[in-house]
C-alpha cells in the first residue's frame, strides 16, 4: 500500500526495458520579454537503442519576467507534465541548461523572485513523474530541442504534437526530429 506522502503517477506505463527522455531547451529573443522554448520527449529501449518519438512542442512565452532561464523551466515544465498526462516513465530529463539542471538537482530555488514559482512547479511535476536523471548535454547533443526553439523564435507560431492524438502530423517537423537520433546515442553513451 502505498503511504499518503506518494506523489508518483498510478497509471505510469512502465515497460520493460524502456524510458523516456524529456530534452528541454529555452531561450530569450529579441529581449527579455519574450521567451522560446524546445521540448521533445522520446521513448527509448535501453537495451537495443531503438527510440519513437512520442511528443514534441516548440512555443513561445511572452511577458516582462519572461527570460532564457524561466523559458527553459517552462519548456520543461510542459515536457514533464505531458509524462504524467499520459502515464510515461521512467523519465530522465536532458537539456543544455546548466542553471536549470543545477537549480534542480540541488533543489534550490533561484535568488531571483520571477523565477521561484516556475521553480517550484518544476520541482513538484519532477517529483511526481519520479524523474531518474537530470544529465547537462552541450547543445549539439541537445539539437532536436535546441531547433524546436529556434522554430518558435523564426515562425513566431507554438506547435504541439502527440503521437497518440496525431500519429501521422509527426512527419511534419521530419526535419527536426531526425535530430532525435543523435541526442539519444549521446544519452546513451554518457
Amino acid at each position: 500500500m502505498l503511504g499518503a506522502d506518494w506523489t508518483g503517477h498510478p497509471t505510469a506505463i512502465t515497460q520493460r526495458g524502456c524510458c523516456f527522455l524529456a530534452f528541454f531547451a529555452g531561450g530569450a529573443h529579441r529581449s527579455p520579454a519574450t521567451g522560446v522554448i524546445g521540448t521533445a520527449v522520446v521513448r527509448v529501449h535501453v537495451m537495443t537503442g531503438t527510440y519513437a518519438t512520442q511528443y514534441i512542442n516548440s512555443g513561445r512565452y511572452c511577458g516582462d519576467k519572461v527570460t532564457a532561464l524561466k523559458a527553459a523551466h517552462l519548456g520543461l515544465l510542459r515536457g514533464l507534465r505531458q509524462c504524467i498526462t499520459t502515464g510515461w516513465g521512467p523519465v530522465h530529463v536532458i537539456g543544455g541548461s546548466k542553471g536549470v539542471m543545477q537549480q534542480q538537482t540541488t533543489r534550490r530555488p533561484p535568488r531571483a523572485k520571477p523565477l521561484r514559482g516556475t521553480f517550484w512547479k518544476l520541482r513538484r511535476t519532477a517529483d511526481a513523474v519520479s524523474v531518474v536523471s537530470w544529465t547537462e548535454q552541450p547543445r549539439e547533443y541537445n539539437k532536436t530541442a535546441t531547433e524546436l526553439a529556434r522554430l518558435a523564435r523564426l515562425t513566431e507560431r507554438s506547435i504541439d504534437w502527440n503521437v497518440r492524438e496525431q500519429p501521422i502530423e509527426g512527419q511534419r517537423w521530419r526535419s527536426i526530429t531526425d535530430y532525435i537520433q543523435t541526442d539519444v546515442a549521446q544519452w546513451l553513451i554518457a
